[in-house]
């Protein structure tokens, strides 16, 4: 928390000189008597000479100096004291007004504020340094009045100028923008309010104050207040500060920063007066409540975050804000973790990283991305996911530092589990793989012998056998063919989860090829075939081709009556190619739509249409080799339309 003591050293380090010609400019466009006094005698030239300007340097430097090390009252205190004793080089005490006094010092508190923004972004740290000032300028203000009053005490020329500084003071109450009043110590009658104390509270500039008590302008809890702390420390000490209110004639209650000065009388025995001044404060308090509101809102968004969420300040990297999701992540509350860093909770090697990666998004002004950083919690080791953000202020500097960590340690495990089921499975299908390679091949050599011994049993014996053997034969070498044919399908449905590279394929060129091979079946079966211009895919070109072939032969095979017409198209859907291979031929029944994607699944019969019923379950796995899915939609009578899908991008 940046505070008046910083400010002053960054004034005195970093912008002395431009403060000294600043607070010059501001002295040169004010009447202030004393000034034009000091040049008159001739102790400084002109305020824009340069030894005037060393000479303020120095003296403003030594008054910034006072305010970082806490001495500046006192010096203050010092320099009245030097007032009061006449010790003023080259000035006699009567020639120093207060007025001169309270001028200078809004001087320095205007030119003090000038440099602020420049400082400090943060409203709440303004505000507090703002506090600050006022105080400090308060107190020199009253410091200043008693000791006008020491000196109208011992100086018998002062009494003469009685009159003429109460008017002076009178017209600095008059024009000041504060609550300045007087009350009567006995009779807590008020004595005078200035015109803006008087709009503060709704009193007419002409009505007499003086027909009200200190009680009647208060709230009741101020009156307490008054009553059993303010006034009694006023009266030993001489000043009493601290948060109060007004009460206006409307009935609206107006905070204040007050500061109530008790005055004795000359013998200095008994308080004769109360004096005030009180800033309107509902400005701070409205934009504190504001800000009261904005953090309540805040916290309650941060709160209903799944994810652990905080800030860090960029100048010490202490928590500086935690949402409740990090509280039952780390196993600790907000008043725990807030003020702390991460050497206060974790292990120096943990620390040590989180810190790297702090500085280095701070460093950066960019955002870091860990994809995985581990932690130890009370729950045992977690893993998060975190982004880690710089806040900037206004110009580019970093202020804060925003994370947010996503618990990934369930998620990480369910991918190790599930990396490890995918390599047991791609071991498994491997095996699968071959074991269905070697089991068919292994089985086309028996299978060669029981065909090739029933053909020589019908060649040799066909005259010398009856009707029934001769059927039985052919029923054999029947069965043996289809034999073959379900072993061959079987291995060509092994191959295809078989790894190959991908590559680009030009889906119209290897259309044109396919049909180039399947030309003598598309001229018997007076098929036509229409397609455009189809995209570029990336796949497996043997699996692709094949697919391709597989719903071609198909669409002629199950052809009707009408002349055979097949349509082969694509469009493009998000980040997918819809492929379309329609015909007008048998169609199916819509309730068999999935059972025709299932292996050695036939819904005509073998004689009709021959096959082993296992083209288009090869169909379905090419498809889904290439991350897509295929489906059909179809009336009986009516036609087909297999449709399957394919990425438009890499993998």
């Amino acid at each position: 928390m940046k505070t008046l003591k910083d400010f002053a050293n960054y004034l005195r380090e970093k912008h002395l000189r431009d403060f000294t010609i600043y607070y010059l400019t501001v002295i040169k466009g004010m009447d202030i008597p004393i000034v034009k006094l000091v040049i008159e005698k001739g102790l400084i030239k002109d305020l824009a000479d340069e030894n005037a300007i060393k000479m303020t340097m120095d003296s403003l430097a030594e008054f910034l100096l006072s305010l970082e090390d806490n001495t500046a009252i006192d010096k203050a205190k010092e320099s009245l004291k030097i007032w009061e004793e006449d010790k003023v080089p080259g000035i006699g005490k009567n020639e120093i007004l207060p007025s001169d006094i309270i001028l200078l010092y809004a001087v320095q508190k205007k030119a003090i504020f000038h440099f602020l923004p420049d400082y400090v972004n943060d409203i709440v740290e303004s505000i507090a340094i703002v506090q600050e000032v006022d105080s400090f300028y308060t107190y020199l203000q009253d410091e200043a009045i008693k000791t006008l009053f020491n000196i109208q005490k011992t100086t018998e020329e002062k009494l003469k100028q009685t009159e003429t500084i109460r008017q002076r003071l009178f017209m600095i109450a008059e024009a000041s923008t504060d609550f300045i009043g007087f009350a009567d110590a006995k009779d807590r009658h008020i004595m005078y309010i200035n015109p803006f104390g008087r709009k503060m509270i709704g009193i007419e500039k002409d009505e007499d104050v003086t027909k009200y008590k200190i009680s009647d302008v208060h709230p009741q809890w101020t009156n307490k207040l008054l009553e059993n702390e303010s006034v009694p420390v006023a009266m030993q000490n001489g000043v009493w500060q601290g948060e109060a209110a007004f009460l206006s004639q409307l009935g609206q209650e107006i905070p204040v920063s007050m500061i109530l000065m008790a005055h004795k009388t000359d013998n200095g025995k008994e308080v004769e007066y109360f004096s005030t001044i009180s800033r309107d404060i509902r400005e701070q308090k409205n934009a504190e409540e504001e800000l009261k509101s904005v953090n309540k809102f805040l916290d309650s968004v941060l709160d209903n975050i799944p994810n652990m969420v905080f800030v860090k300040d960029a100048h010490d990297l202490k928590f500086v804000r935690f949402n409740k999701a990090g509280e039952k992540l780390l196993g600790q509350t907000k008043k725990a973790l807030i003020g702390k860093n991460d050497y206060d909770f974790f292990s120096k090697e943990q620390a040590d990283f989180f810190t790297s990666k702090d500085k280095a998004v701070l460093s950066q002004n960019d955002i870091i991305d860990i994809p995985e950083e581990p932690i130890d919690t009370p729950n045992g080791q977690r893993w998060l996911h975190t982004k880690k953000i710089p806040i900037l202020d206004p110009k580019g500097r970093p202020i804060y530092l925003l994370g947010i960590s996503e618990d990934i340690t369930d998620i990480r495990q369910a991918n190790t589990e599930l990396e490890s089921k995918t390599k047991e499975l791609e071991r498994s299908n491997s095996e699968l793989e071959q074991f269905a390679y070697v089991a068919s091949h292994d089985l086309q050599e028996p299978l060669r012998t029981i065909s090739s011994y029933v053909q020589l049993l019908a060649e040799r014996y066909q005259d010398k056998l009856d009707k029934d053997a001769n059927e039985f034969i052919a029923f054999a070498v029947d069965g043996s063919k289809r034999m073959r044919l379900l072993i061959n399908s079987l291995l060509e449905y092994s191959r295809v989860n078989r790894i190959k590279p991908f590559e680009w394929i030009e889906v119209t060129d290897l259309i044109k090829e396919i049909l180039q091979d399947m030309q003598e079946q598309i001229k018997e079966s007076g098929v036509t075939i229409e397609f455009k211009e189809l995209p570029k895919i990336y796949g497996d070109t043997v699996l692709i081709g094949q697919l391709f072939q597989n719903l071609i032969a198909n669409a002629i095979k199950f052809r009707g009556e009408k002349n055979p017409e097949i349509r082969i198209s694509c469009e493009r859907k998000n980040d997918e190619y819809i492929f379309c291979v329609a015909d007008n031929g048998i169609g199916i029944k819509k309730e068999y739509a999935e059972k025709i994607f299932v292996i050695f699944q036939r819904l005509n019969s073998r004689e009709k249409y021959p096959g082993a019923g296992i083209g288009l379950s090869i169909c379905r796995k090419i498809v889904e080799r290439h991350g897509g899915k295929i489906w059909v939609e179809s009336e009986l009578g009516k036609g087909s339309a297999f449709y399957f899908t394919i990425k438009t991008t890499l993998g």
